[in-house]
This record gives structure tokens, sequence and C-alpha cells, in this order.
């Protein structure tokens, strides 16, 4: 008598939230990602703003702010989030939110992204098609890896720190805490960007960014404060 094969586990698509909503922005290119991947039940939207409460991306529509996500959570409504603004400003402070209320961080890495088996992942981390994390990098909490970034050997980028597409992160750069380097942007090897840094798209940066601070040009000056 044959033995009957072992039924497979069916695994239910997890139910999560996107922090965010504009609908020409990062929220569509996430919720449309992660539609692609498979393995998320996408349920809401999640935005802190009171005039955005009538936005939809994708058919989704707005059901709470940051204030609701453990209600959420605890009303079986969601399990995860993700986070769906391209600004590094708060991405950081998000993730930790999301986690305080027990909801989970996945990650959410395109196929076509490229990491090596050295590279050290942190928790709700993005990388868009085409990005690429060196060997020893280390790669925080909530950052994002946007479409063809690339990232060198030996980089830190710290949690919600954002890399636009096409720029290029040489090694052994850290990149502070919600920093952005900007599109096309170039930091050569062994500079340090600071905290909420900005650098602006095509800079080339030589040396130290300090935190807070805007640079853009080649190479990359400080900005004027407006």
């Amino acid at each position: 008598m044959r033995r009957s094969a072992t039924p497979p586990i069916l695994r239910c698509a997890v139910k999560t939230l996107i922090y965010g909503s504009r609908p020409d922005g990062q929220a569509n290119v996430i919720a449309a990602l992660a539609r692609e991947l498979g393995g998320f039940e996408l349920v809401g939207l999640v935005d802190d703003f009171a005039e955005n409460r009538d936005r939809t991306v994708g058919g989704l529509r707005v059901i709470g702010s940051g204030a609701d996500l453990s209600r959420l959570r605890d009303s079986a409504e969601a399990e995860s989030l993700l986070i769906g603004f391209g600004e590094s400003r708060g991405r950081a402070e998000a993730v930790e939110r999301v986690v305080a209320a027990g909801l989970e961080q996945p990650r959410l890495v395109h196929p076509s992204a490229v990491r090596l088996g050295s590279t050290e992942l942190g928790r709700g981390i993005q990388l868009l098609p085409h990005a690429y994390m060196g060997p020893n990098a280390r790669i925080g909490d909530g950052v994002l890896g946007n479409t063809a970034a690339i990232v060198e050997h030996d980089v830190v980028l710290e949690s919600g720190a954002v890399v636009l597409p096409h720029a290029t992160v040489s090694g052994r750069v850290r990149v502070g805490r919600d920093a952005t380097i900007g599109a096309g942007a170039v930091v050569l090897p062994d500079v340090a960007i600071g905290a909420g840094a900005v650098v602006g798209g095509g800079a080339v940066v030589i040396r130290d960014v300090a935190p807070g601070e805007r640079v853009a040009g080649v190479p990359a000056r400080p900005l004027e404060a407006k």
C-alpha cells in the first residue's frame, strides 16, 4: 500500500499596513512591490496627517494613524507594516513605533536586488530593483535602497537612512540615522555622513558631512540655510 503524500502546509498571507498614503509616491511603489512578491495581504494605509485621511492607494484606504498601531494589532486587523514614504526623516522613529506596537517589520527585497552573504540586513529594510549591497555592509533598520542604488563594501547605513536611485556609496562610508543620499550622488570612500544630513542629487562628496547639514555640488559644499 502506497503511503499518501504529506499535504503541504498552507501559509496565510500576512495582514500588512503601509505607513504612508501618497498615491503618486513611495506608498504606491511599496504596494506594487509587496503585491509582486506575494505573502502580503495589504489591508490599509496609515497616515499621521489629518488632511490625508481620504487618500487611497491601489484600492487601499487610510484606516488610522501611527497612534492607532497597537489598536490595529490588538483587533487582529494587522500583523505587520511596511514603510511607504521615501523621505529619510522619521523612518527610524517609524520603525521603533511599529516594533513597540508589536507589529512585524518585514524586509522587502526585489528579486533583482543583490546583497552578498556577508551583508547584515536590519528590520524593515527595503531594496528596490537592481539595488546592490556589498560585502560586509551593515544595513540598519528601516533603510531604503532605492532603484539601482549602490552600497559598496564595509559601508554602514544607520537606521532610517535612504539611498536614492543611482546613488553610489563607496567603501567604508558611514551614513548616519535618517540621512539621505540624493539621486545620482557619489560619496567617496572613508567619508562620514552625519545623522539627518542630506546630500543633494548628483553631488560628489569628498569630505565628512556634519549632522543635519545639507550639501550639494561637485565637489559637495554646504548649502546656506534659508
